[in-house]
């Protein structure tokens, strides 16, 4: 990377670790091309320039790529980018990115870095290698109190920050992840050229995620085997990982293989849900959980284990879909048969559903809450004493 010593052009930067395939790659790259909307010079900088997000960005976004994912090459090109060009603000996805910012930061003097918080970090501190994720937190703790203002996409992940911050917790903003809804509703009308839909005969559960243990697949293959054992269906998971021998073991153990397809990451998710009866979802933790929104634009119904957090703010604790508690299988394969069970309508209009999601989760909404946060940083807002 090189950036030239003498320019005048300033632009909001974000900074995230690639355009691969997670919730905060994509809204990485939906804000830069909303901010390119709004007339901003954009600079995108990611550690490495890879993943199907990348083929979304605005021409007009300047990519800077740092073309390594050690932190210490990573810090000392962000230190030259910071002291070359310093953004008006920089805004940093997941956590390892603000991290590195708010210490190169400290070390050329910059102090208008934005964290944008995207898990729950009591729930995510639980998961597997919890040393490592217990000491992220106290990372967050100590890094996290020198960044003027740290947004945060729910209130419940606004709460289990609030907790490490104390008195510096008045920084936090929480703002929701926002769509441009209309895009979703015209993608979920579109085909999808495969025999799974095309020849669709029964009744269809969908979910989508990376294939890890935070998504909890195994538990939501346990209960839709329960489910085939009432109701002749099929579950399609969309994504991939690491996982996907476990699951397609755990089907055939369960003797529910036949039904259950695994076909891998899709570029148009939202075709494939607005073709199913339900989106199930089940994992242990999330941020916001994006995806139940996008489902929701897509017409489908909602399904979802009540886990910290986003989902009963989403949800709106069953007015929007269902909440089962987590960890619980029957209750699981019990909601899934609900769906199936025609004398239980869905418990809210479409047309309802739809005012909801543009009244709490448009993208424009999203994007003058986050120009609103920048320019207050920009304009040297200290954090908090």
């Amino acid at each position: 990377m090189t950036v030239s010593q003498h320019t005048t052009r300033q632009a909001t930067a974000i900074f995230v670790n690639s355009f691969g395939e997670g919730g905060a790659e994509k809204l990485a790259v939906y804000q830069a091309n909303g901010l390119i909307a709004a007339g901003d010079d954009v600079d995108i900088i990611v550690e490495l320039d890879k993943g199907s997000y990348r083929a979304f960005l605005h021409p007009d976004v300047r990519v800077i790529s740092f073309d390594s994912k050690s932190p210490f090459t990573v810090l000392f090109k962000l230190l030259g980018y910071l002291r070359a060009t310093p953004p008006t603000a920089l805004l940093c996805h997941l956590e390892k990115p603000a991290l590195i910012a708010i210490v190169a930061g400290l070390l050329c003097g910059y102090r208008k870095i934005i964290p944008i918080l995207e898990v729950n970090l009591d729930s995510y501190a639980k998961l597997d290698h919890q040393w490592r994720r217990q000491f992220l937190k106290l990372l967050l703790a100590v890094f996290y109190r020198l960044a003027p203002r740290i947004i945060s996409v729910s209130h419940g992940c606004t709460a289990s920050l609030s907790k490490l911050l104390g008195a510096h917790a008045k920084n936090i903003v929480t703002i929701y992840n926002g769509f441009d809804l209309d895009h979703l509703r015209r993608s979920s009308r579109q085909p999808v050229d495969n025999p799974l839909i095309t020849q669709k005969k029964k009744p269809i559960f969908i979910s989508a995620g990376r294939f890890a243990p935070q998504k909890d697949f195994q538990h939501l293959i346990r209960a839709f085997a329960k489910v085939r054992q009432e109701k002749d269906c099929s579950l399609i998971i969309l994504g991939e990982g690491a996982l996907r021998p476990e699951l397609e073991r755990l089907a055939l153990e369960l003797g529910v293989q036949a039904d259950v397809h695994l076909p891998g990451h899709q570029p148009n998710p939202q075709a494939w849900f607005g073709k199913c009866e339900a989106y199930v979802m089940s994992s242990k933790a999330e941020g916001l959980a994006s995806v139940l929104l996008e489902a929701l634009a897509s017409g489908t119904r909602l399904v979802s284990t009540d886990c910290p957090s986003g989902p009963a703010e989403i949800i709106q604790y069953d007015k929007y879909g269902k909440l089962v508690p987590l960890n619980d299988v029957d209750a699981l394969a019990a909601a899934m048969l609900g769906v199936l069970d025609n004398s239980k309508p869905a418990p809210t209009s479409q047309e309802d559903v739809q005012a909801y999601l543009d009244r709490v989760f448009s993208f424009a909404q999203m994007m003058t809450a986050y120009r609103t946060v920048v320019r207050t940083v920009s304009a040297g807002a200290p954090p908090a004493a």
